[in-house]
């Protein structure tokens, strides 16, 4: 279990690759209790969850940025060359068999932001997402919100996987 719990401030978090709430066998939470935020990351992170995992990360105010970035590409995905596999902003995470036969059921992944006016970006699998047996969450509570993505956003469950975006207002 790892924990990152902020009261205050406006802080801008980055990170390349597993942070920002994200659970791999194991929980992952990150929470911010107010402030103006940024939160950068390429893929696997924002509520994250893969195998046996559960990534959690809750924003209770602020006008925050949540990006996974989608201009430099590091992650290309096999659907485009064009754009990053995100995997990130509430998107939950399995494993379908490769040559070795090997499937894994996918974990859960969350980010709920209470309030403010946010802005989402993010490539492909991302915004309340899941993939082979895992759960996506984006439950944004309230604010004049925005969302960009490519493809497999915004509340898109594939194979056998539950995405959601719930936006109240």
């Amino acid at each position: 279990v790892g924990v990152l719990r902020d009261e205050r401030g406006d802080d801008t978090y980055r990170l390349d690759a597993i942070g920002q709430g994200a659970g791999l066998y194991g929980i992952g939470i990150m929470e911010d209790l107010q402030g103006n935020d940024q939160y950068r990351c390429f893929s696997k992170a924002q509520g994250y969850g893969w195998t046996r995992g559960l990534g959690l990360l809750v924003d209770r105010a602020g006008n925050d940025r949540f990006e996974a970035d989608d201009k430099e590409i590091k992650n290309p995905s096999a659907q485009t060359k064009d754009h990053n596999t995100s995997l990130a902003q509430g998107f939950g995470f399995g494993r379908r068999a490769g040559q070795d036969g090997q499937f894994l059921a996918g974990g859960i992944g969350m980010l709920y932001d209470a309030s403010g006016d946010d802005t989402y970006s993010a490539g492909l699998f991302a915004q309340g997402c899941g993939y082979w047996y895992g759960m996506g969450f984006l439950l944004e509570g309230g604010g004049r919100d925005t969302y960009q993505g490519v493809w497999y956003v915004q509340g898109s469950g594939a194979h056998f996987a539950v995405g959601v975006l719930d936006d109240v207002s």
